[in-house]
């Protein structure tokens, strides 16, 4: 992360320095390297709640997908514990973000209008603020002169943080101390071999998707860092529990990583580890670059001028709960079958694919997580006593909790917990609360929410279609019943009648199993129980 060719900048500045800046507050940052702490059976003393060793502030995170987000209304974003709110500015065709927070009286701006001058409206009392924070009116003013020089008072600012559009999201920059020109000096931690290529070169094999968690953003990392959990957590959605064989998943330090030409290995918050040897074909490596992404490596020949990067980002949003991020993108001539998947429509292949491979995880991580943290803070175990990992399928995310446990949680800096919290969250036991797709997913999605309201308007449709079509069918029955006799019934006005009778059930027959088929997909926008015993 801290190399500079990593941050090449590759896209374009959505946020400059505000007219009025908000005041910034000083914060010190050290560097030395912790090494994980055996905890207090209590709980976690003074000692150990302090400031993270790295800085986790001073990073660009994917705040959501530009084509998932609605640019008619702002979003609320959470990012370290900050609520934040984007919005489009059309006219300089840029995401601006701020503090969810009005200056005037602390309403959300997320709850506000954007207007099509680029301002931002609250709509609390009608405050506006242009793409830089700065208040530009204020309808409860007496005069126009004494609006300008409230306007010019740096308290009527909304705080605005760095953002950029690249690859397929929106980031998000979520600190405003040490900014030069009201600038980061690094850039979001695109992948060069990616970002040195036109993007009319990719294929997204695996569009942009988002999916909020419940459990900690490290547990998401541990996680996407084990491949070897995938043909069972997963199996019959993403690989076969059968298909596995022994060393497949074996990991071995890389110490010649590198991409687009650069060696990445020299960086202590970069590490990547081979995986599989022999029954790997394509996979070239797992690297870990901190604090969030995780990236898997497909090539061949070279490596460069033909790969596939799989990456996922880990936001961390508040203890015990986090944001995946995540794309495919290839520069591969894939086959036709392979492009005809790709045509399928979003909001299908987030509720048949990505949310499907997600559900297998959410439980047990999030008691996993909770299992873990009783006996980190209240048995004073270590991770060491935690977890037996005999294989060498576990060191990347052994590496990352060590990384995590030795640079402090983003939160309170507790050391110790592999990244976690030492506030823990409240245990969910209810597993449609654990796997609610619609809160997780579908409300912040624009492809979802659109499908969704056309799924249920068909739904409505074909309902109502089946019982008129039904109602038809009985009509003419008790017509035909009461105009031919029970001797007539096997005669040719008997068979007119009954084929009379069988058009509009048909009909509502097609349009009942319809019907069905839409129910079936609508609870896929909001719940889809997950049992791994069962497949």
């Amino acid at each position: 992360m801290r190399d500079a060719a990593f941050h090449r900048h590759s896209g374009r500045l959505a946020t400059t320095q505000p007219l009025c800046p908000p005041p910034v507050h000083a914060s010190r940052h050290t560097h030395d390297r912790a090494r994980p702490c055996r905890l207090p059976r209590s709980s976690v003393s003074a000692a150990t709640v302090q400031e993270p060793a790295f800085a986790y502030d001073k990073v660009w995170y994917p705040a959501m997908p530009v084509a998932l987000l609605d640019k008619s209304k702002p979003h609320a974003v959470t990012i370290l514990n900050k609520s934040l709110v984007i919005y489009y500015d059309a006219p300089n065709d840029s995401w601006r973000c701020f503090e969810d927070a009005c200056p005037h009286r602390g309403a959300p701006l997320s709850e506000g209008k954007p207007l099509q001058d680029g301002r931002l409206q609250c709509s609390y009392h009608g405050w506006k603020f242009d793409g830089q924070g700065a208040c530009s009116s204020i309808p409860q003013a007496s005069s126009k002169d004494k609006e300008e020089a409230i306007c010019g008072n740096v308290r009527s600012c909304a705080r605005s943080y760095p953002t950029r559009t690249v690859q397929g999201c929106v980031w998000v920059y979520p600190s405003r101390d040490g900014l030069v020109d009201g600038e980061p000096g690094i850039e979001p931690p695109i992948c060069p071999m990616i970002d040195s290529r036109d993007e009319k070169e990719l294929t997204y094999i695996m569009r942009p998707f988002f999916r909020d968690l419940p459990y900690d953003f490290s547990t998401l990392l541990e996680n996407v860092a084990d491949p070897a959990h995938v043909p069972f957590s997963h199996h019959g959605v993403q690989g076969n529990r059968e298909s596995v064989k022994y060393g497949m998943f074996d990991m071995e330090k890389n110490a010649e990583a590198h991409w687009g030409g650069m060696d990445m290995d020299n960086d202590e918050d970069n590490f990547h580890f081979t995986v599989g040897g022999r029954h790997s074909m394509f996979l070239k490596d797992i690297g870990f670059h901190a604090p969030h992404l995780v990236r898997y490596s497909y090539a061949q020949g070279d490596g460069m001028s033909d790969f596939t990067s799989f990456n996922v980002f880990a936001v961390p949003t508040t203890p015990g709960h986090s944001r995946l991020v995540s794309y495919i993108a290839t520069t591969r001539k894939l086959p036709l079958f392979v492009r005809i998947f790709l045509k399928m429509p979003e909001f299908l292949d987030h509720c048949l694919v990505r949310n499907r491979v997600l559900d297998g995880d959410n439980v047990f991580l999030h008691f996993q997580e909770h299992n873990t943290l009783d006996k980190l803070l209240n048995e004073g175990k270590t991770w060491g006593e935690i977890y037996y990992s005999p294989t060498t399928s576990d060191l990347l995310l052994g590496k990352i909790r060590e990384w995590l446990g030795a640079k402090g949680s983003p939160y309170d800096g507790s050391r110790g917990l592999g990244g976690m919290s030492a506030t823990r969250p409240q245990l969910i036991t209810d597993h449609r609360v654990l796997l609610n797709r619609f809160d997780q997913h579908t409300k912040n999605c624009l492809k979802c929410l659109r499908a969704l309201k056309v799924v249920k308007a068909l739904k409505m449709l074909t309902g109502c279609g089946s019982l008129i079509a039904f109602g038809a069918m009985c009509a003419l029955w008790v017509s035909s019943v009461a105009g031919v006799s029970l001797a007539a019934l096997s005669t040719t006005g008997g068979v007119t009648a009954m084929q009379t009778m069988a058009r509009p059930g048909l009909a509502g027959s097609v349009l009942a199993l319809s019907w069905k088929l839409l129910r079936d997909l609508e609870q896929k926008f909001y719940f889809v129980g997950y049992a791994h015993h069962t497949r």
